[in-house]
C-alpha cells in the first residue's frame, strides 16, 4: 500500500511538471504586418472577410494560421520566427493572385527573423476610383468611376454598384455594418452616381459612407475607402 501511495504521488508530480511545461510556452513575439495591394495601393475590402493562410514547412502538420485582412487592406499577426509560406485559398477575394513561377504558382515564401512588413501584390477584377461623397440635407450623394482591370477570358461583369451608410467606420454589405444603402443605375462605369437617405433614427451628427462593387461570380466585393461626413 505504501509503494502504491509513493507511485501515485510521483505520477502526480510528473503530471504537474508536464502541465506547467505546456502552460509555460512563450507566446509568439514577432510582428508580421503588411497590406494587400494593387500597384502599391491597398485594396479596400470587407473587414475580416478576405484573408490568407500561413504554413510552416517542415513542422509536420501544425495546421494553417489564418490571417484576416482589414477593410483598408492591412493585416497583422504575431508569429514565431521561421520560414513560412503564404497562400490565398481559392476565391479568397475580389482579385486574382500573382503567379510567381510554374513550380511555385502563387505561393509566397518568406523568412521571419524579427518584425517584418510585407505588401502582397494582387490584381483586382475592378477598382473604385475617384470616390466623392457629399451631403444634401438628409441625403448622401456619391460618385465614382469603376475601372476594369482584368480583361480577356478572365474578365467578369459588374453585378451592381452600391452606396452603403453606417454609424461606425466599419462599412460593408454585411447587414451589421450598414444601416442604409442604395444601388446605382449603371449606365456608364466611368461616371457612376448614387444617393442614399440617412435614416431618421440616426442620432449622430455624422455618417460613414462607402461605395461597393459586386462582381458577377465573385463572393467578395471591392470597395472605396470609408469616408466620414459630418453635419
Amino acid at each position: 500500500m505504501k509503494t502504491l501511495k509513493i507511485n501515485s504521488i510521483a505520477y502526480l508530480v510528473v503530471l504537474c511538471l508536464a502541465s506547467c511545461g505546456i502552460d509555460n510556452f512563450d507566446d509568439p513575439e514577432t510582428y508580421f504586418s503588411g497590406r494587400v495591394v494593387y500597384e502599391g495601393e491597398p485594396l479596400q475590402v470587407r473587414h475580416g472577410e478576405v484573408g490568407f493562410q500561413l504554413w510552416q514547412p517542415g513542422y509536420g502538420d501544425p495546421g494553417a494560421i489564418g490571417v484576416p485582412v482589414n477593410q483598408d487592406g492591412s493585416f497583422s499577426a504575431r508569429l514565431f520566427d521561421g520560414v513560412y509560406k503564404l497562400v490565398f485559398t481559392d476565391n479568397a477575394g475580389p482579385f486574382r493572385t500573382e503567379i510567381i513561377s510554374e513550380e511555385q504558382l502563387d505561393t509566397i515564401f518568406f523568412t521571419l527573423e524579427g518584425d517584418m512588413t510585407m505588401d502582397v501584390e494582387v490584381t483586382p477584377y475592378y477598382t473604385v476610383r475617384d470616390a466623392q461623397f457629399s451631403l444634401s440635407g438628409n441625403t448622401v450623394q456619391a460618385s465614382c468611376s469603376v475601372e476594369q482591370v482584368i480583361t480577356g477570358e478572365e474578365a467578369k461583369n459588374v453585378e451592381r454598384v452600391t452606396l452603403y451608410l453606417n454609424g461606425t467606420n466599419f462599412v460593408s454589405d454585411n447587414d451589421q455594418e450598414n444601416y442604409a444603402g442604395a444601388n446605382a443605375e449603371i449606365n456608364d462605369l466611368g461616371a457612376v452616381n448614387v444617393s442614399a437617405e440617412i435614416p431618421e433614427d440616426n442620432v449622430r451628427n455624422y455618417v460613414f459612407a462607402r461605395i461597393g462593387v459586386k462582381i458577377s461570380g465573385v463572393e467578395d466585393m471591392i470597395f472605396s475607402p470609408v469616408e466620414k461626413l459630418e453635419f
